[in-house]
């Protein structure tokens, strides 16, 4: 008998072996579709209705892990050792802010404030897609994304907000990702276009302003975001856009596609009731007429509801392992907070738009 065919055999990938091996290396996500309130002043004849999507902040990167052979890292692709370390910075500056460095030296305090603060407006300059996209997993690992929707009876009766059905998400979900597509691509490149301005009024003022450094930040988030999106047209066939192509056909054309990378479901009772309650009054406290507070609607609170957010993790939790799961910050306060953070931006450019 042969045994080196023998080992051959036993060493050759089985395909049931191979898929694992497939199923290893794809990293699966969850995003949610939340529909924005209509005003109460709506032209009978406006048919549009607008949404955002939202999924939870990454954990801080880590660094590459030490090769036990060379004794080295890694090496660290440049736009995400950036963002690394900008997530480092604004971690311990909001851990600083928290009480839980109080030996910390006033420089560290200042920078600290200043991190804040940067952070905060890259925020409101970012855009509300960009930056929940910039937000799944590495193009080359990213696996299936389930995307989940209210179901009607989330929607508070009170609310004039839009019931969803599967193929309406998964229309609106392509349209939004062709035109996240063009803004992230443009605003990637005008933030890569002003490194060396910063780098510079950075050297010239004594003043310590951290210009570069938080246009440096702000240029991954949107490289980043660009990245994802890229990613994802290209997966669906919505980059191949033929001369003239309307957004219709385009949807007609790639449905197979986007349903191969895509999963549209309804999310369980009340996951989303909260949040969209939440947002409609953050909504009323921008524009009043527009939409004019309701008695069955609670208002803004200093804290934003862990509830709402905890719905939300409850359901990204049950859809996904321990360890995907372990990639995002899941702690019901800070999900809150951001969640809030996410809506109030995402209102801001829905007003925008309104006529």
């Amino acid at each position: 008998m042969d045994h080196s065919v023998e080992n051959k055999k036993q060493t050759e990938p089985t395909p049931e072996s191979q898929v694992k091996e497939v199923e290893m290396t794809e990293i699966p996500s969850a995003l949610f579709f939340i529909p924005l309130p209509r005003p109460a002043n709506r032209d009978s004849n406006d048919s549009k209705d607008s949404f955002l999507i939202y999924t939870f902040p990454r954990s801080v990167y880590e660094k590459p892990e030490i090769d036990p052979n060379t004794g080295k890292r890694g090496k660290e692709k440049l736009v995400k050792k950036a963002e690394r370390l900008w997530q480092e910075e604004v971690k311990e500056a909001n851990e600083i802010k928290r009480g839980e460095h109080p030996d910390a030296s006033k420089w560290k305090k200042t920078k600290g404030f200043a991190a804040r603060g940067a952070s905060s407006v890259i925020r409101m300059m970012s855009n509300s897609a960009i930056e929940t996209l910039g937000r799944l997993p590495p193009p080359k690992k990213l696996g299936k994304i389930t995307i989940y929707y209210p179901s009607p009876t989330d929607i508070p009766a009170v609310l004039d907000a839009p019931q969803l059905q599967r193929e309406e998400v998964r229309q609106k979900f392509i349209e939004m990702l062709i035109e996240t597509r063009g803004k992230a691509r443009k605003r990637a490149a005008i933030s890569g276009v002003m490194l060396p301005v910063t780098l510079a009024l950075d050297i010239m003022i004594i003043v310590p302003l951290f210009l570069f450094e938080i246009n440096m930040a702000y240029f991954s988030l949107q490289a980043n975001g660009a990245r994802k999106v890229e990613a994802l047209t290209k997966k669906t066939d919505i980059v191949n856009k033929k001369d003239h192509e309307s957004e219709e056909k385009i949807i007609s054309r790639t449905g197979e596609a986007v349903d191969k990378e895509f999963e549209f479901e309804p999310a369980g009772p009340h996951t989303f009731r909260l949040v969209i309650e939440h947002l409609y009054a953050i909504c009323s406290s921008f524009d009043s007429l527009r939409f004019p507070p309701l008695a069955d609607v609670p208002g803004l609170k200093y804290e934003p509801d862990r509830m709402m957010a905890r719905e939300l993790i409850d359901q990204f939790k049950s859809s996904v392992s321990e360890e995907v799961a372990s990639r995002h910050v899941l702690d019901e306060a800070r999900v809150a907070e951001d969640l809030h953070e996410s809506l109030k931006k995402a209102a801001k450019q829905y007003l925008k738009t309104l006529t």
